[in-house]
């Protein structure tokens, strides 16, 4: 449940905006202030609460707020928003928010099973590109093998005869002016 809410500058703590509280929280609105938080609220929720009213603050106010000479409560009419948003909040039994809480465990649900089927996704896509390399690897060296034969073969065709042929007539001019 929502008791109050006071909207300040983190800079030097100047307060901005705060709600009206009715005259029943103010015996317990010292006590509530210095605990600022409530255990059986659910957390989403008052995350939810929070990020409405600095959305609405911030679309109504904009960089007003980093002006140096602002005077306490300067934006004292933000209370209006402040009270709708907390009659909205107050009880979190209410359809609206368990149907917001719902939809926002829902979006947590889908985020997690997504990044769980990418992370399982990869770890195949790694097993799978990791036995491809070696695969590659082996073809590439016997394709070199076998190049480097091919080339062997061609050449003693190409040029092993008129090797042969040279090397025998050599052979034979070297025994004829040797011996003869």
């Amino acid at each position: 449940m929502v008791k109050s809410t006071i909207i300040v500058r983190v800079a030097d703590k100047l307060p901005l905006a705060a709600s009206m509280d009715d005259g029943k929280t103010d015996k317990n609105l010292a006590k509530y202030k210095d605990q600022a938080k409530e255990s059986t609220f659910p957390r989403k929720l008052a995350f939810s609460y929070l990020k409405e009213l600095s959305d609405e603050f911030y679309m109504s106010y904009g960089d007003r707020v980093r002006e140096p000479k602002l005077r306490p409560y300067a934006f004292i009419k933000f209370d209006t928003f402040i009270q709708k948003t907390k009659r909205i909040y107050e009880d979190s039994r209410t359809q609206q928010n368990l149907s917001r809480l719902n939809e926002d465990l829902q979006d947590v649900t889908k985020i997690m099973s997504k990044n769980m089927e990418d992370l399982l996704w990869r770890g195949d896509s790694l097993d799978r590109m990791n036995t491809l390399s070696d695969q590659l690897r082996n073809q590439s060296q016997k394709y070199r093998r076998d190049a480097r034969r091919l080339n062997l073969e061609a050449l003693y065709r190409k040029y092993g005869i008129p090797l042969a042929i040279l090397l025998a007539v050599l052979f034979i001019i070297y025994i004829r002016y040797r011996f003869f």
